[in-house]
């Protein structure tokens, strides 16, 4: 009895000859690069690498950070480094794979295993 009571409040009739507007629901916020950044400490603000810079990548395939490259940087913030070139990574990725190389540099295709 109590719920079909707030059924009945909740629904609002529309006012004679009217039709009833179609209720439109918004997708779920998705959190951007600043709230991905929260959630890794310690990782770089996505999207500030310049070509150039010299930077780590996570591997997922070999479970380590690689050393690579900064090859292209578009105007959206999106990065091509050497050890991917035909990927653009977004901010929101390098967020999670790509941080700034720490310490010196170290040859290409070693890995920092420090």
């Amino acid at each position: 009895l109590f719920r079909s009571q707030m059924l009945d409040e909740a629904q609002v009739a529309p006012e004679p000859g009217r039709a009833a507007e179609p209720t439109v629901l918004q997708p779920a916020a998705r959190p951007g690069a600043a709230a991905m950044q929260a959630a890794v400490p310690g990782a770089p603000a996505a999207g500030g690498f310049k070509q150039g810079d010299q930077v780590e990548y996570h591997s997922s395939t070999h479970n380590d950070w690689l050393p690579a490259s900064v090859l292209q940087v578009d105007h959206a913030g999106r990065i091509i480094i050497d050890l991917k070139p035909n990927t653009w990574m977004t901010p929101e990725e390098q967020a999670l794979k790509v941080r700034k190389r720490k310490g010196g540099a170290y040859p290409r295709g070693v890995a920092n295993v420090a």
